[in-house]
């Protein structure tokens, strides 16, 4: 319907447009036609006046010319001659009223016609306006009732769908809510069954696995025995073996060798070192203490400080093979009571042992 409406005041002002369009075109072509009248009408008065003029001029002229003459007595050939004279000038008035009746008459003409044409385009305007007005409004009423038929009918037909979606509706419900009591009761029953028999499995289930649960504890308790002595056996042996591999660290320690009064590691000490880092690298967690004690001079402070630069000098070998430096801790131990010439090397947890310098 909004559709229809739309089209309809479409159409309805593009009438009123085309008939607006017409009568300013008719209206330009009037006024175009009486300007050129008007126009016309003027140039014939102006070519009419010269001759009056003249006209008026000659007769002037000859009164003039009649009154120098002594005037004869109108008597014999005198008398014609007066006659014809006198004849002559009305003539020319004559002729002269004729052509300015004669430029009135076709100027009242014109006016004429053109008030004919102005009341001719104002009888086809109003004319075509009343038609257009009759249209409009015929078709408005058309649509107007179209339209209220159509929404009558539109109306009938929703309350019908609305009666009709009622009626299924309830006629739906019920039918539903007797398939859901059926459902509910069936579901009822079936649920006691399955209550029942869940209840059977449940106890069955319980029952196989607190059995199963029993042989499962006795296992495990018999695993985990066995799996305790044998940690313990590996604990044993892993202490044991790392006990006799940090014991063999004071021996290797015992082959290195400082030459008197340098703190350079040789190449030819890098070997017993590499057998120290093995075991230091295998049991990470163990803190390492290098103790070195130096008496090689007369003077405690140039031993002393010979001592921290060995003592650096092997950690620091240990900490490029691949050792946490965190683990180390260097200790300087005084060389008094050592006899001259001789140092004491790393030892592994404060283990020292004795080596002679080259």
């Amino acid at each position: 319907m909004n559709s229809e409406t739309d089209d309809f005041t479409f159409t309805r002002t593009h009438n009123i447009w085309l008939v607006l369009a017409v009568a300013v075109l008719l209206w330009l072509g009037i006024s175009g036609w009486a300007l050129h009248t008007v126009g016309s009408i003027q140039s014939e008065q102006h070519s009419v006046s010269p001759v009056s003029t003249a006209t008026y001029q000659v007769s002037r002229s000859t009164q003039a010319t009649d009154a120098s003459v002594p005037r004869q007595p109108s008597t014999g050939f005198n008398g014609a001659q007066v006659s014809t004279a006198e004849l002559l000038r009305l003539r020319e008035e004559s002729a002269e009223a004729r052509i300015l009746a004669l430029a009135d008459e076709a100027k009242l003409e014109r006016l004429a016609q053109q008030a004919r044409l102005h009341a001719e385009f104002e009888r086809e305007h109003q004319r075509a306006e009343a038609e257009f007005t009759a249209t409009q409004q015929q078709r408005e009423a058309e649509a107007l009732a179209t339209a209220t038929r159509l929404r009558a009918e539109a109306d009938a037909l929703a309350e019908e769908a609305r009666l009709q979606a009622e009626a299924d509706a309830l006629a739906e419900a019920a039918r539903l809510q007797a398939e859901a009591d059926a459902l509910t009761e069936e579901a009822r029953l079936q649920a006691e069954a399955d209550a029942l028999a869940e209840a059977a499995r449940l106890q069955a289930e319980a029952d196989a696995l607190a059995e199963q649960e029993r042989l499962q504890a006795e296992a495990r308790a018999s695993a985990e025995a066995t799996q305790a002595a044998a940690v313990a056996a590996k604990q044993r042996d892993y202490q044991r073996k790392r006990s006799e591999e940090l014991a063999a660290l004071a021996d290797y320690s015992t082959q290195i060798r400082f030459s008197e009064g340098l703190a350079d590691l040789a190449r030819a000490q890098e070997q017993p070192l590499d057998r120290i880092f093995e075991p230091l690298y295998l049991y990470s967690d163990t803190p390492v203490m290098v103790s070195v004690a130096t008496n090689e001079t007369s003077d405690s402070g140039v031993n002393n400080g010979l001592s921290r630069d060995r003592g650096r000098a092997i950690v620091a070998y240990l900490v490029d093979r691949g050792l946490e430096k965190s683990r180390f801790r260097i200790r300087i131990e005084p060389g008094i009571g050592l006899p001259n010439g001789t140092q004491r090397v790393p030892g592994l947890s404060g283990r020292l042992s004795q080596v002679m310098t080259s």
